[in-house]
C-alpha cells in the first residue's frame, strides 16, 4: 500500500468513522436517558395519584369527624331538657350516645393523623422497572463518558503523532532540494514537453 492509499484509508475510516460511532453512542444514551426519565416520571404520578387518593380519604374523615361533632352539638337541647327536669334515664341515654360518637371522633382523629402524616409508597412494580431503567442509565453514561475519554485521549495521541511526522517531513523537504526547487521541476517539465512538441 502506498503512502496515499493509507492517507486515504485513514481519512476514510479515521476521524468519520469515529464520529459516526459517537453519533450513535450519542443517539443509544438519548433513548436510554429518555425512557429512564419516562419510567422515572411514571413511578411518581403513580406515587401523586396514591397521594391524592389518601388527601381525599383525609377530607372524608375530616367531614365524618365533622358531621359526628354537629351530632353531639345536637344533643344538647336534650341534655339540657333531660337535666332540668331529672330525667335521669334519658341523661344516661344521651351521655352513653355522647361517648360512642366521641370514640367513633377519636377513632376518626387517629386515622387522620396517621394518614395526614403516612408517607406514601409507590408502586413496587413501577419502582422496578424505573430502577432497573437507571440502572441502565448508569451503565450507559459510564460507556459515554469511557468513549468521550478514549477519543480525547485517542484525538490527543493522533495529533501529537501527526506533529511529528509534519516536523519530521518538514526538515526532510528542506534538506532534498526540493524546497529550493519548488515549481522548477514542473518548469522544467513544461519547458521539455514544449520543445519536443515543436520538432
Amino acid at each position: 500500500m502506498n503512502i496515499q492509499e493509507i492517507l486515504r484509508v485513514a481519512k476514510e475510516h479515521g476521524a468519520e468513522a469515529v464520529k459516526d460511532a459517537f453519533a450513535e453512542l450519542c443517539q443509544e444514551n438519548h433513548k436510554i436517558t429518555a425512557e429512564a426519565q419516562a419510567a422515572y416520571d411514571a413511578y411518581f404520578a403513580d406515587v401523586r395519584q396514591r397521594e391524592a387518593k389518601i388527601r381525599q380519604k383525609v377530607e372524608a374523615l375530616v367531614q365524618e369527624r365533622d358531621t359526628l361533632s354537629e351530632k353531639i352539638l345536637a344533643m344538647r337541647p336534650s341534655l339540657v331538657a333531660a337535666t332540668v327536669e331529672g330525667n335521669t334515664d334519658m341523661v344516661s341515654r344521651i351521655q352513653s350516645d355522647m361517648a360512642d360518637i366521641e370514640a367513633q371522633k377519636a377513632a376518626l382523629t387517629t386515622q387522620i393523623e396517621l394518614l395526614s402524616e403516612a408517607q406514601v409508597p409507590g408502586s413496587a412494580e413501577l419502582f422496578q422497572a424505573a430502577d432497573s431503567k437507571l440502572k441502565e442509565l448508569r451503565a450507559a453514561n459510564e460507556r459515554y463518558r469511557a468513549a468521550v475519554g478514549a477519543i480525547h485521549d485517542f484525538a490527543r495521541e493522533q495529533l501529537e503523532l501527526w506533529e511529528r511526522i509534519e516536523d519530521d517531513t518538514a526538515s526532510m523537504t528542506k534538506y532534498s532540494g526540493l524546497e529550493k526547487n519548488r515549481g522548477g521541476t514542473v518548469s522544467h517539465a513544461e519547458k521539455l514537453y514544449e520543445h519536443f512538441q515543436q520538432n
